[in-house]
């Protein structure tokens, strides 16, 4: 964890140093900060599951939902600045939830259950660098743009927990923390998105407002280097260190965001005349 915090803390630093310095430069880049927030909901995807006892989640769960926060840098570019980069470091939860679990043979009747559910919720800090192109004229008041952006994240811990809801109102519950899970420490995944950017003057300046949307897919499998001999079967495997549904357990999810967005020169100090 401590490395982490530096490395994060050293990605941070380098995206201001450089928009600092890309704001001197020529007049065909233009550079941003900006700071932004959304929410997120996560799936988990599990390429073999047992569907006797997963009936309603033979590929994928219901969602975690959850909030993001980002910040980042923007740099702008060519006449119209229609194409842009837009490093940035954000804080978030992924995974998902398994409903309905072994509900065989009118299971949860005779034994007075209402519902059997896993979750999955691990803590991730991102980076993220999509690369923008943005529609319409540079001055233009709303412009429309889409994106591409790979996405390096890194567990920072998170909860496994396994819940049984009685009719009677009580609740049983199994918790374990991420951290002594099987899970992989990083994460890869690809994100498609598109938005609208508003344009907010301020004296010579100006700012903007955005608002977006994005699909986020996972590439790689988020199972660690741990034992992984369970089977589907053995349910209380799911939340103990050596668990294992066979296969493989993919995240993915789909997240709506707000940003602002100062231009440097904000900052820079007015020339006497």
């Amino acid at each position: 964890m401590h490395v982490l915090t530096k490395t994060v803390m050293a990605a941070t630093l380098m995206l201001s140093v450089v928009g600092l310095k890309a704001s001197a430069g020529e007049n065909a880049s233009k550079w941003y900060f900006g700071l932004g927030g959304g929410y997120r909901f996560s799936y988990v995807d599990y390429s073999n599951i047992n569907g006797s006892i997963f009936r309603e989640n033979n590929t994928m769960g219901s969602a975690l939902r959850s909030g993001t926060l980002s910040v980042f840098v923007q740099g702008e570019f060519g006449k119209n600045k229609h194409f842009a980069i837009r490093p940035q470091v954000s804080i978030l939860n992924r995974g998902g939830r398994l409903t309905d679990i072994y509900d065989i043979d009118d299971y949860y009747e005779t034994e007075g259950i209402d519902d059997i559910n896993y979750e999955l919720k691990a803590h991730y800090i991102d980076v993220r660098v999509p690369i923008i192109y943005q529609l319409g004229k540079a001055d233009a008041k709303i412009r429309p743009y889409i994106y591409v952006a790979p996405v390096l994240g890194f567990t920072t811990g998170g909860t496994i927990k396994f819940t049984q809801e009685n009719a009677d109102g009580t609740f049983e519950e199994y918790k374990t923390d991420v951290s002594e899970a099987n899970m992989a420490s990083t994460y890869f995944a690809g994100q498609v998105g598109l938005g609208l950017k508003f344009a907010v003057p301020i004296g010579s300046n100006t700012c903007y407002i955005g608002v977006e949307a994005n699909y986020e897919y996972g590439f790689t499998d988020t199972y660690s280097s741990k034992e992984k001999d369970s089977e589907p079967e053995d349910l209380l495997k799911l939340f103990t260190n050596s668990y294992k549904l066979d296969g493989n357990r993919k995240l993915s999810g789909f997240e709506i965001s707000a940003s602002v967005s100062i231009p440097f020169s904000i900052f820079s100090k007015k020339k006497a005349q």
